[in-house]
């Protein structure tokens, strides 16, 4: 399930080398938000990952599936209310046949989720 332009949509995207920045919007009136959680919507893990995996794709220009997750912390939730718009920092490493990536969302100062995952 592709979670760009329904989900969240990217407003802002810069590359340099290894390094790329999407800021995003995400869509508060979407259905996921509805069940997770009525009267206080979290951003689900899985749909974070999800978000980086398609920033991932959409940077490489190739289909990719996560192999490994190496390391996933979430250290604070993302709601659309009071976290619109966050900012994912995504590090991408080509080795070979597979994409080291270090991720981190965050709006300003505030990190919400640092990930270390590899796609193949």
């Amino acid at each position: 399930m592709t979670l760009k332009d329904n989900f969240y949509t990217i407003c802002n995207a810069t590359h340099d080398a290894d390094n790329h920045v999407f800021e995003v919007k995400l869509n508060a009136n979407h259905e996921i938000y509805a069940a997770h959680f009525p009267g206080n919507a979290i951003t689900p893990g899985a749909c974070t990952l999800q978000m980086v995996a398609e920033m991932v794709q959409e940077t490489t220009g190739k289909c990719l599936q996560l192999a490994c997750a190496k390391n996933v912390k979430y250290l604070a939730p993302i709601t659309p209310q009071n976290t619109p718009c966050p900012t994912f920092v995504l590090n991408i490493k080509n080795n070979g046949q597979e994409y080291a990536v270090k991720a981190e969302v965050k709006n300003g100062e505030q990190v919400f989720a640092k990930l270390s995952l590899v796609y193949e």
